[in-house]
This record gives C-alpha cells, sequence and structure tokens, in this order.
C-alpha cells in the first residue's frame, strides 16, 4: 500500500513538474524575462505548487465549464501576445513553436488557476461568507437610511473633481450636442438624441438661472453627477436588503463607486457613456430585486421598465445587449412568461415608436450606415495598409467610397475613427446603394487574407480580451476648443490640487493589483470566471440572467468597438462589477426564478 502511495505521489510531482515546466515557459515568453532571470525559477516553483494542489483536487462538476473559460482566456492571450512572441524568432519553425508553447503553458496555467480557485471558493462556502448574520450590529441610522446616506457619501467624494473641472469635462461628442440644442447643428441619432434631450432639458433649466451658457450647463453636468451617485447608492442598498450581503462588503462596494478617481471623472464627464451606465445599473438593481425577492412588486417593475427604455436610447449597443437580454430573460421566467413578457413589452414597444416614428417626425437624422461598420472597415483597411494584392475591380470598388491611396496612411488598429471620417469625406452614400457588392469585397478578401482580418479584430478589441494595455484612464480634463462659448472655469483650484489630481489617477498604473481596476480586459476576465463559476453549480445557474447585460454589452463590443484604447467603452459593463457578488452569494426564497 505505501509503495502505492509512494508511485502515485511520484506521478503527481511528475505531472506537476512537467505541467510548471510549460507554464512557466508561456510566463517567460509573455514577460519577456530572460530564461537565465531569477524570477523564471521563483516562477516555476510557485507554479509547481498550484499544479500539485489542482492534481488534487480531482474531476468535479462544472469541468467543462471550467476548460471552455481556461480556452477563451489562452484563445485572447495568443491573439494579443503572439505577435510579440513570435517576432523574436527569424526561424518559422521557432516562430510557430513559440506560440504553441505559448498556447499550451497559458492553457494548463489558466486551467489550474480556475479549478484552484473555484474549489477554494466552494470550500470557503463564499455565498455564506458573504451573507450577513442576524446579530451584525450596525448603526441604527445607516441601517435605516443606507440609501440615503450612500447617496450622500458618493455626491461628497465627487463634487470636488466638478468644481475642478466646472461646468464639466466636455470632448467633441457633447459639444455637437449643444450645438444641436443651440439649433447650429441639425438634430442627429449620431450621439443619442434621447441624451441630447436631457442635456437640452437641464440646460434650460438652468437658462432660466442664468444666460452664461457655462453655468447653464453646469446643471445638466450636476444632475448627471447625482444620477450617477443615486445608481450608485441603489446597488449599495439593493446589495445590503436583497442579498443580505454584510455591511462591510457593501461599504467595499460604495468605497469601490465613491473612491476610486476614474468613477468621479466619468461621473462629469459629459457623455452619453455615464447616463447609460447609471440606468444600466438601475436596471439591475431592479433585476436583482425581483429575482431575489421572489414577487414583482409594482415600484420594481415600474423601475424595471423605464431604466430598460433608458439603456435602449441611450446607446445603441444598449438596444442590442437589451435584445441579447431577452430570451434569457424569458428562459429564466417561463412558468410565468405572461409576466415576463408584461415587463419586456413596454421596453420595446416606446423604444422602437421612438427610435422610428418619433424620431422622423421631429425630423432627427439617423446614423448612418459607416458608424456600424467600424470592424469590417478596419478589416478591408488592414489588407490594403500591408500592400496585399488587391483584384483590379475590387480596388476600383474601393476607390468609388473613398481615396484607395489615402488608406495605408489612415489605418490606425486601435482606431476605427480615422478610416470612418475618410469614407465620409468620399462618398459614402455608395455603400447604401451597393450593399451586396461591399459584402462579398469582405468575404473575398477574409477568405484571403484571414490573419489580417483577425490582426484588424484584435487591433480594436485587445484591451477589451486581455487585462494588459497601453492607454489613459481617467486623465481627460477641460473642454474641447468651440465656438459656442463653452470653457473650462475651475471653481477651486491650486497647485496642491492638482498636484492631488494628478497622483490619484497615476496610481492605476503604478500599483500592482489596484491597477486591474483600471483595466477593461480585467472586468471582461472577471465576468468570464464568474460566469464559469456560476455554471459548474448546476441549481443556480439562473443567477447568471443577473449578468446578462454585462455579457450582450461585451458581446456588442466584440462586433463593433470604434477604439480600442477608451475606457469609456468599457465603463458601463466596469460599473456592474459589484453584481458578481450576486452570483456568488445564495438566492433566499427566490420562487419567481423557479422552473
Amino acid at each position: 500500500m505505501s509503495s502505492d502511495k509512494g508511485k502515485n505521489y511520484k506521478l503527481e510531482a511528475l505531472r506537476a513538474a512537467v505541467f510548471a515546466l510549460f507554464a512557466c515557459w508561456a510566463v517567460v515568453l509573455l514577460s519577456g524575462w530572460s530564461v537565465r532571470d531569477p524570477l523564471s525559477i521563483f516562477s516555476f516553483a510557485a507554479l509547481f505548487i498550484l499544479f500539485l494542489y489542482e492534481g488534487r483536487i480531482g474531476k468535479k462538476e462544472g469541468s467543462r465549464e471550467r476548460f471552455i473559460a481556461a480556452a477563451l482566456f489562452t484563445l485572447a492571450t495568443v491573439l494579443v501576445k503572439y505577435t510579440a512572441v513570435s517576432e523574436a524568432f527569424d526561424n518559422g519553425l521557432f516562430k510557430a513553436a513559440s506560440i504553441l508553447i505559448l498556447s499550451a503553458g497559458c492553457f494548463l496555467l489558466f486551467s489550474a488557476l480556475i479549478n484552484s480557485a473555484c474549489e477554494l471558493l466552494n470550500k470557503a462556502d463564499a455565498g455564506s461568507a458573504l451573507c450577513r448574520k442576524e446579530d451584525e450590529k450596525i448603526p441604527v441610522f445607516l441601517k435605516k437610511h443606507l440609501l440615503l446616506c450612500s447617496f450622500a457619501f458618493c455626491l461628497v467624494c465627487y463634487l470636488p473633481w466638478f468644481l475642478y473641472s466646472f461646468p464639466g469635462i466636455f470632448d467633441p461628442d457633447p459639444i455637437n450636442q449643444i450645438e444641436q440644442i443651440l439649433g447650429i447643428a441639425a438634430p442627429s441619432d449620431h450621439h443619442p438624441y434621447a441624451h441630447t434631450l436631457v442635456i437640452s432639458l437641464f440646460y434650460h433649466i438652468g437658462s432660466i438661472f442664468s444666460h452664461d451658457i457655462n453655468i447653464a450647463i453646469g446643471f445638466y453636468t450636476f444632475f448627471q453627477m447625482s444620477l450617477f451617485a443615486f445608481a450608485a447608492a441603489l446597488c449599495v442598498y439593493t446589495l445590503y436588503r436583497y442579498l443580505r450581503l454584510r455591511f462591510g462588503v457593501c461599504m467595499a462596494v460604495l468605497a469601490f463607486y465613491a473612491l476610486l478617481p476614474f468613477m468621479a471623472v466619468h461621473a462629469i464627464l459629459v457623455c452619453k457613456d455615464t447616463v447609460f451606465a447609471s440606468a444600466l445599473m438601475i436596471f439591475c438593481c431592479m433585476l436583482t430585486a425581483m429575482i431575489y425577492e421572489g414577487k414583482i412588486r409594482i415600484p420594481a417593475a415600474v423601475g424595471f421598465i423605464l431604466s430598460g427604455i433608458a439603456v435602449c436610447l441611450m446607446r445603441t449597443n444598449g438596444f442590442y445587449a437589451f435584445i441579447i437580454f431577452i430570451p434569457f430573460f424569458i428562459i429564466v421566467f417561463r412558468k410565468r412568461w405572461k409576466t415576463a413578457a408584461a415587463l419586456v413589452l413596454p421596453v420595446l414597444i416606446p423604444v422602437l415608436l421612438i427610435k422610428g416614428p418619433v424620431y422622423q417626425a421631429i425630423g432627427v437624422q439617423k446614423g448612418d450606415l459607416v458608424e456600424s461598420l467600424h470592424v469590417p472597415m478596419q478589416q478591408i483597411a488592414c489588407v490594403i495598409a500591408r500592400g496585399r494584392e488587391i483584384e483590379p475591380e475590387e480596388k476600383q470598388l474601393i476607390e468609388e467610397l473613398c481615396s484607395y491611396e489615402q488608406i495605408p496612411d489612415r489605418y490606425i488598429p486601435w482606431l476605427a475613427d480615422s478610416i470612418k471620417e475618410l469614407i465620409r469625406a468620399g462618398n459614402p452614400a455608395v455603400l447604401e446603394k451597393k450593399k451586396t457588392d461591399y459584402l462579398m469585397l469582405w468575404i473575398r478578401l477574409g477568405l484571403r487574407y484571414p490573419k489580417d482580418y483577425m490582426d484588424a479584430w484584435t487591433g480594436l478589441t485587445e484591451n477589451i480580451i486581455y487585462p494588459d494595455g497601453d492607454y489613459d484612464v481617467a486623465v481627460i480634463e477641460g473642454v474641447f476648443g468651440n465656438d459656442i462659448g463653452l470653457e473650462w472655469r475651475p471653481v477651486i483650484g491650486g497647485g496642491i490640487l492638482l498636484k492631488l489630481r494628478e497622483i490619484l489617477l497615476k496610481l492605476g498604473s503604478f500599483i500592482p493589483v489596484y491597477g486591474f481596476l483600471w483595466s477593461m480586459g480585467s472586468y471582461c476576465w472577471v465576468f468570464m470566471f464568474f460566469a464559469a463559476y456560476l455554471l459548474q453549480q448546476r441549481r443556480q445557474r439562473r443567477r447568471l440572467i443577473i449578468l446578462m447585460p454585462a455579457f450582450g454589452l461585451i458581446f456588442t463590443l466584440f462586433l463593433a468597438i470604434p477604439v480600442g484604447k477608451y475606457f469609456r467603452y468599457a465603463y458601463s459593463y466596469a460599473v456592474l462589477l459589484p453584481f458578481i457578488f450576486c452570483t456568488t452569494a445564495g438566492i433566499k426564497g427566490s420562487q419567481i426564478c423557479q422552473t
């Protein structure tokens, strides 16, 4: 018996050593370490221990979901890093070998990490650990007024940023929307017109008190900041009341919203993304309340419908994400599908009427077709920029649309707007007339040059699919140059405040672990991991519906993200991170979810 145990241990150790070698090899390739770097030895030792532990877990329920998650993480890593890893070699065989080693090592590493993390979460009974005990003591005033206190705390934390940046932070997009309000530019749904109308409402309210455009627009910025503060407070309140989470956990969530500098910056960055993110948070809060309470109360139903309409109107991909959400919502509520339909239809019908007949009646221009084709445009542009062979009739088709010769100079891997504006400066109308011809062109070039297509897609999405990335977060400030009189007028300032702001915004690229909160890709990976963790718990899979809006948004970004280095495109699902707790805390009495 003892000899068998010894033999088994040797086999386990051999397996762990081989797996650790390949995983360490992948880490060295990714990090750029020398194979003689002492860190590689420490890495191998740590990975050897990890694989020993993971090997003793054995087969568990949900191994298929863990396998898929590991495969997706590996695919994302290889797509983003294979060029940097292989370009160190001149020989084609070594290039191929380096990519294979990277793939194998990453898959083994991610599998071990996911299996070990899931096992530790199960052993720790994460759901029970998060939930509060009946005898938990918190101040009575906070318990009774948690929503109000959380809202006030967020607002107080955002206020210095607002006063420093008064009347807010403006890039070209809101400037164009204000021009529409003033009648300088024609009404357009290129930037959601519903958002333009909200800006207009508060601008006109502000105009009652002052004819200064900066003060009038400041009313909108304050409203936007207050709306986001309310949505954050509602999230904290929802987690405390319906999930019965520990007070300390809820305070950590509050700190996430109130104290992270990029949250404050986006609260005062005048753009559709902040209003959209606020609406999405409220929508998820209403959904959580219905699921965890076990019945649909009128306030939750009204909040679900109103926030759902806002989600669909404030961003185009919000509408598509809601469409993706619907079938999963119906499946979860399939025994009460009439109730589910009664919640979904009051969202869809007004949205379709507003985006169709209503906008048409008031003369709102629709966004052009070019705005929806970021990825295909980039893929064709990448083929041309790399000097691939193009047939004469294909070149002629492209020249009908825009200047063929300018494409190589205008192609920027992470920015689709450059090619988009080149097409708009050309003849975008031909795209509408010859949709089939351009579709076939895109298919033909993709079949001939699939690697270029994949590289072009990765150039736009790499910061979404992989946590690492070279981009700034929330450093934007001031007002973009304009002719409407809008300008930066800080109410508070000074060298100390300016330096403090600079330090706070740089810490996200300086402190390990904390820096992951400043990464678009890290939020995507966290959602994927917890989806795998939740799916392995077959009785509780329906909880995943709470995260479906986030997955819907990520999926739409995969299809049509216009700029790969703007954190605001990931902001709307990053703010949903606290709803991860909805997947780990146990459902108590959620009868409405029973199928």
